[in-house]
C-alpha cells in the first residue's frame, strides 16, 4: 500500500514492513504502485518513480528525462516496458531508456495522466481533463475515446482492463463500461446484464467500513 505521508506499507513473510526515507524513497506517495514480472516493486511519488529491489532503491526522475516528477500512474506492459503517467504527460521506460510519448493534447499542453490500462488494442491513457486516449499496439495514430450516450468521459480517475477485452472506466461522474466492440454503458447496466447485483454495505455491529485515508489504510494493512 502506497500512502501519501507514511511511505509504503508491505506485508512480507507474516509481518508488516514500512519502506520510506531510510530505503531511499522521497516525496508523498501516489496511487502509482505495482509489482512487475521480475518481482520488482515500483512506487510513484511526488518526487519521481522508485524501484524497490534487494539492492539500493533506484529513482527515475526529470534528471533522467521524465516528463515530470509527480508520478500519477504506472503500468507494466506485456512487452516488458513500463508506462509512466505524470502530471505533465506520458513516458515509457524500456531496456534502461526513457521515451516521451507524444499525444494529441487538445489544449496543446500535456495533461495529468491519472490511469493506464492495456488491452489487445493497445495502451489506454486516462487523463485528468482530456478524456481517454488509445495508443495502438500497431503503431497507428493515437485515437481518442469520445463521450457518448450522455456519459462524460473527460475527467478520468481509474481504468481496468477486463479479460473479455472490455474496459472499466472510473470517471468524476461515476463508473462506465466499454465492451470489446466499443459500446458504452453505465456500469450498473453492464453488471445487471452479467447477472450481478451491487452489494450494499451499512455500518452495523461487526462491520467496519474502511475509507481511503492513510490512517485507515494503515490499520487495514496491520
Amino acid at each position: 500500500a502506497n500512502t501519501s505521508e507514511h511511505g509504503v506499507l508491505r506485508w512480507l513473510n507474516g509481518r508488516r514492513e514500512t519502506l520510506g526515507a531510510e530505503q531511499g524513497l522521497s516525496g508523498r506517495g501516489t496511487p502509482a504502485l505495482l509489482e512487475d514480472r521480475e518481482g520488482l516493486i515500483w512506487v510513484g511519488t511526488t518526487n519521481g518513480l522508485f524501484r524497490i529491489a534487494d539492492g539500493p532503491v533506484r529513482a527515475i526522475t526529470t534528471a533522467q528525462g521524465l516528463s515530470d516528477d509527480y508520478v500519477r500512474s504506472v503500468l507494466a506492459a506485456a512487452d516488458g516496458s513500463l508506462w509512466i503517467g505524470t502530471s505533465a504527460g506520458l513516458d515509457r521506460w524500456r531496456d534502461g531508456t526513457l521515451q516521451s510519448i507524444d499525444l494529441p493534447w487538445r489544449s496543446g499542453v500535456p495533461a495529468s495522466v491519472m490511469a493506464l490500462a492495456q488491452t489487445a488494442a493497445g495502451i489506454w491513457v486516462g487523463t485528468f481533463e482530456e478524456g481517454i486516449l488509445l495508443v495502438p499496439h500497431d503503431h497507428g495514430p493515437v485515437r481518442r475515446l469520445a463521450s457518448g450516450d450522455g456519459m462524460a468521459l473527460d475527467r478520468i480517475r481509474a481504468l481496468l482492463a477486463a479479460r473479455d477485452g472490455g474496459l472499466w472506466i472510473g470517471t468524476a461522474n461515476g463508473l462506465v463500461h466499454r465492451d470489446a466492440d466499443g459500446g458504452l454503458c453505465p456500469a450498473a447496466e453492464a453488471l445487471a446484464a452479467a447477472g450481478l447485483a451491487p452489494v450494499e454495505l451499512e455500518a452495523k455491529e461487526g462491520l467496519a467500513l474502511i475509507n481511503g485515508t492513510d490512517g485507515m489504510l494503515g490499520m487495514l494493512v496491520m
